[in-house]
């Protein structure tokens, strides 16, 4: 979590490499979205201020590391081509024990079903999902990471 000094408002951020191991260059244009267990349905970036990137990228002192935006774009093989991405979110309510972010684009892998309330075809994206608990008060926990509980792969 990061709180703006200036305007005391939260901000959850999630910091990442991707390293193309798949033996052929690849477009890296995820879709990051989070949820929390108040209800909250939050999309990467949306309502986050300029201001607040910055502030961060300068924080977390990573000359490396572009913002979510910046990152997108092909990803070249190998390690040496990796990239680190900044990803930021609005806190409006920090009073949650639970968050959990979803990841599509990561993979490439499709399913179409039919919607069973109007028989209507959907395209499903494999989807990353990573279950987080925030134990504590996430204001009193400042930067403090909080822990990974579950990493697991779903149709969404």
């Amino acid at each position: 979590m990061y709180v703006d000094p200036a305007t005391h408002d939260a901000y959850w951020y999630f910091t990442y490499t991707v390293t193309n191991r798949t033996g052929k260059d690849q477009l890296w244009a995820p879709s990051m979205v989070l949820f929390t267990d108040t209800g909250e349905i939050l999309q990467a970036g949306r309502d986050v201020p300029t201001q607040i990137t910055e502030g961060l990228l300068k924080l977390l002192g990573n000359q490396l590391m572009q913002d979510q935006n910046d990152v997108i774009g092909d990803i070249l093989q190998g390690k040496e081509n990796a990239k680190e991405g900044l990803v930021i979110w609005p806190a409006r309510n920090t009073k949650v024990n639970e968050l959990s972010l979803f990841i599509a684009g990561v993979s490439g892998e499709t399913a179409r079903v039919k919607n069973p309330q109007n028989g209507n075809e959907l395209i499903l994206w494999k989807t990353l999902q990573r279950d987080y608990l925030v134990p504590g008060e996430a204001l009193a926990r400042g930067a403090a990471p909080i822990d990974l509980v579950e990493e697991t792969w779903i149709m969404r």
